[in-house]
């Protein structure tokens, strides 16, 4: 028998995660090898690339639409040469950790979000910001295996929310 202090419906079963909690700031690190920070940086970008088209296609049964479509448009993102080239050229400028310049590209387009009113850029700068989180995140703790088990314990849990109504 589960016994337990009601406060939702149904019972989910499934692995439990724990969100481990990361420092929120990112340390500015002088680098001495700029290609291996770069190779870090493409690294991360590919493996985070893999990650979301996993969870976009799983996602596209389970979530609404409009959901899943926040996976693809933060892969478009990604695919965007430009952010990406950025990020690279600012690592050889500034020979400075890849992370580092990242969380001042989150920054700038959180000033953004912030300053603007049109809705269609409004959004864009939300999903630039949650893409290069989760570049960061990728970059400095344990990647997208966290993320990936993160992701399964939703995904689980919307199914069976799902099914009960």
């Amino acid at each position: 028998m589960i016994r337990g202090v009601g406060v939702s419906e149904g019972i989910v079963y499934g692995k439990i995660v724990k969100k481990k909690q990361y420092p929120k700031t990112v340390l500015k690190q002088s680098i001495d090898n700029v290609d291996q920070e770069i190779k870090r940086l493409e690294d991360a970008v590919r493996n985070y690339q893999e990650y979301l088209a996993k969870i976009y296609t799983k996602s596209m049964n389970i979530l609404s639409e409009e959901e899943a479509k926040t996976y693809q448009k933060h892969l478009e993102i990604l695919k965007e040469s430009v952010i990406i080239s950025s990020v690279k050229k600012q690592i050889r400028d500034q020979q400075v950790n890849a992370e580092w310049i990242l969380e001042e590209v989150k920054n700038k387009y959180d000033v953004i979000y912030h300053r603007v009113d049109d809705n269609f850029l409004k959004k864009k700068a939300e999903y630039i910001k949650k893409v290069t989180k989760g570049l960061i995140h990728q970059l400095s703790y344990e990647g997208h295996h966290f993320l990936v088990n993160c992701m399964k314990a939703k995904l689980l849990l919307r199914m069976h929310c799902q099914q009960r109504t």
